[in-house]
């Protein structure tokens, strides 16, 4: 086997993902050593400074049309596998350690393996039984436990933009329900969890959305500040020229229309001034990128095979690469304060302590929530489920209670369709009845003119009876 592991990446160290794949299914029958032979040529092609990401791809989709020609608007701020995931903090890099082979073909078949990449959308299969089986992270329902799925939805946003949607709100239904559809016909599931799928495909949406455009919006004023005039902050009229290719330009330049109005500059700058204020003598920061706090619960898991703590958790997310040093003032002030709280609850004995943690004693610590976030742990569906690694009460009847409301409303829907059809029958019905009336009305007219001209050439009197209108047929 080991021959073939080396045999394979030698020769696919050039190739792309999809070829790539092709000649491991050429080189390994069995699914487990494919996957590590990939993953395996994935990490050496990062190691020799090239780009890999293992969500399927077909090319980069993020160029920026404008005056000064086409340049890139990649604009990541960190590349994020599902494997040895990297997040970015002034610019530190940071990795899972990954301490064998079995590490990593578990966390592949778990968590899925890919990154941001270029979030090109998954092709449709032939036939529906071919479509890519995916669920949901544990963790948290409201996130795909294959982190390519998110990339795949983006794709499909950027193939199917078609108006000057600068927020998701702005979207309009008909065209979501189109995204929607694109989705069921590249993916699979279990039916039970059909409603909760569709809410964490819509809570994809919400969250990336406007990450995609602020991408655009980069990219452009990157591209513009070498333009004649440039760019200077404030002058959002010259970024007109520079649309991304997937956005028409006529949408862009009514998107650039709204980001150049007082209102739109006054929120941006409000929004940035908030985020650069200083809590407890210091700005908020974490070093998980883009990488939810549930996913990397989900991967430390996997990779230390057994419960994590808050605190462990915590400090994973908030400290730089080979450093045990939190990265701000507040991170270290909030995690001291829990701990002296731990002990003044339950004492200083460690075994006495909860060892997942404990979630009160930690939103005391930080202050409480504020609007709908817990600092460390962001805004989760399940704080307890994220934080300590035991879903809540409240979210044990979450997705029964989530699928049961999607039932009531389709049930709801299913019998509002069936009003609507019989009040269209009615209404069809009644027209044709009026629509006889009227032919009716009109041939008895021209009949009882004819008539009478009859009588007045022959001079003889002329009955005439309006016969019953003829009866409908249901």
């Amino acid at each position: 086997m080991l021959q073939f592991f080396s045999r394979f990446l030698k020769i696919s160290s050039t190739f792309r993902y999809a070829d790539r794949r092709k000649i491991a299914y050429v080189t390994f029958r069995d699914p487990k050593a494919l996957e590590i032979a990939l993953l395996l040529s994935d990490d050496m092609l990062k190691s020799q400074g090239g780009s890999s990401s293992s969500c399927p791809s077909r090319g980069g989709s993020n160029s920026v049309r404008g005056k000064g020609g086409s340049s890139s608007s990649r604009l990541s701020r960190e590349s994020g596998r599902s494997l040895g995931g990297s997040s970015t903090i002034s610019g530190d890099l940071r990795s899972e350690d990954v301490h064998d082979v079995e590490d990593i073909f578990v966390e592949s078949h778990a968590s899925g393996v890919g990154g941001r990449g270029d979030n090109i959308e998954p092709e449709t299969p032939a036939h529906p039984s071919q479509r890519r089986m995916i669920g949901l992270l544990e963790t948290d329902p409201m996130e795909f436990s294959d982190v390519c799925v998110a990339s795949g939805i983006i794709g499909t946003l950027k193939n199917t933009f078609n108006g000057p949607w600068t927020t998701w709100r702005m979207v309009p239904r008909e065209a979501r329900d189109k995204m929607w559809d694109r989705f069921q016909s590249q993916y699979q599931w279990d039916p039970a969890i059909h409603g909760m799928i569709q809410l964490a495909w819509e809570n994809v949406f919400k969250k990336r959305f406007s990450n995609v455009i602020d991408l655009a919006r980069d990219a452009a004023k990157k591209a513009a500040s070498n333009g004649t005039p440039p760019f200077t902050g404030t002058n959002y009229d010259v970024l007109k020229p520079y649309n991304p290719s997937w956005i028409r330009q006529e949408d862009w330049i009514r998107m650039v229309e709204v980001w150049d109005t007082p209102r739109w500059k006054a929120r941006s700058k409000s929004g940035k001034r908030n985020r650069n204020t200083k809590h407890e003598g210091s700005i908020s920061k974490h070093t998980h990128g883009s990488i939810s706090t549930a996913r990397h619960r989900h991967r430390m898991q996997l990779r230390k095979k057994r419960p994590v703590s808050l605190v462990e958790l915590f400090r994973k997310t908030h400290t730089k690469k080979g450093s045990e040093e939190l990265i701000t003032p507040k991170a270290t002030q909030t995690l001291s304060r829990y701990q002296q709280s731990l002990v003044e609850k339950y004492g200083e004995d460690v075994d006495a302590q909860p060892q997942s943690g404990d979630v009160d004693l930690w939103t005391q610590a930080v202050g409480g929530v504020k609007k709908g976030r817990i600092f460390g742990f962001g805004a989760p569906r399940d704080p307890h489920h994220v934080m300590t690694g035991i879903p809540s009460s409240s979210s044990q009847s979450y997705g029964q209670g989530t699928i049961d409301e999607v039932r009531r409303l389709k049930e709801e829907l299913k019998q509002r369709d069936e009003q609507l059809a019989e009040q269209q029958r009615t209404f069809e019905q009644r027209c044709e009845e009026r629509i006889q009336q009227q032919i009716a009305e009109q041939v008895t007219a021209q009949m009882k003119v004819l008539m009478e001209q009859v009588a007045r050439l022959t001079g003889a009197p002329v009955s005439f009876t309006i016969p019953p209108p003829a009866p409908t047929s249901l």
